[in-house]
């Protein structure tokens, strides 16, 4: 038997401390001109 993730969900309390966390994580580097700010629509 085998089985397969296609999806994972973190729950947090601040998705803007969670997204800090995941950009060295992932080697994310933020946009010139359109930094990660707390409030962003795709961080809530």
């Amino acid at each position: 038997m085998s089985s397969f993730i296609s999806h994972t969900t973190i729950d947090c309390t601040n998705a803007y401390e969670l997204s800090e966390w995941w950009k060295p994580v992932l080697g994310y580097v933020d946009l010139d001109g359109d930094p990660n700010l707390p409030g962003h629509e795709e961080c809530m």
